[in-house]
């Protein structure tokens, strides 16, 4: 993993995971970001988001981008909202990602988080997504963000709450033109209501 030396957004360090903010100049952040969402424990898990190319992931955070009001727009920000998550220990060994969208026609981006499968139950979600969310909240400015999960993906609804987030109800999710999956919102603290009984776009067109 190259330093940040040369991005405007430095490394997040914790205790064990580090975070680099992804950078579209480097070949290798759309290799690594590609090989996430094409592992086979992604597609059993969230299964198939569609995402195959670096066209792809260019639309992807063209359509789902953060937007203002929840962000201030005099700051520099990710044109990409992913974070690429490495050991501390061992800098060139890719954990997984965190990711930061925007999907319509919700009020807030939604805090995303995947743990490649050897690295699972050992907490490393839930401190990069700590990390990531105190990131985004206190340098970015981004306010009121949450996190959705599907509604049988327990470990991930147990790391969302682990995350600082509340059960905020229950969401549907469009996946693509034949299928639409019933999902759980997870909310700050004191917006339970929010986005309870809302329908997600999630396609890529």
């Amino acid at each position: 993993m190259a330093s940040s030396l040369d991005s405007p957004f430095p490394l997040i360090q914790t205790d064990r995971p580090i975070l680099r903010v992804f950078d579209p100049s480097r070949p290798s952040d759309y290799e690594a970001v590609l090989s996430i969402y094409d592992c086979p424990y992604a597609l059993r898990t969230i299964g198939n988001p569609g995402l195959y190319t670096r066209h792809g992931a260019d639309t992807r955070c063209a359509k789902f981008h953060p937007r203002p009001p929840n962000f201030p727009t005099s700051k520099p920000f990710p044109s990409h909202p992913w974070h690429l998550i490495y050991l501390r220990s061992n800098p060139s060994v890719l954990v997984g990602t965190t990711s930061l969208f925007h999907r319509h026609p919700l009020p807030s981006p939604d805090l995303g988080y995947f743990i490649h499968e050897e690295f699972t139950n050992q907490g490393y979600a839930t401190e990069a997504g700590k990390a990531a969310l105190k990131w985004w909240t206190e340098e970015m400015g981004v306010k009121d963000i949450w996190a959705g999960t599907f509604d049988t993906n327990y470990v991930s609804q147990r790391v969302a709450r682990k995350i600082g987030f509340v059960d905020g109800g229950v969401i549907r999710l469009v996946m693509s033109d034949e299928l639409t999956r019933e999902g759980r919102a997870f909310v700050p603290e004191g917006m339970e209501t929010m986005l309870d009984g809302l329908t997600i776009d999630v396609r890529q067109k």
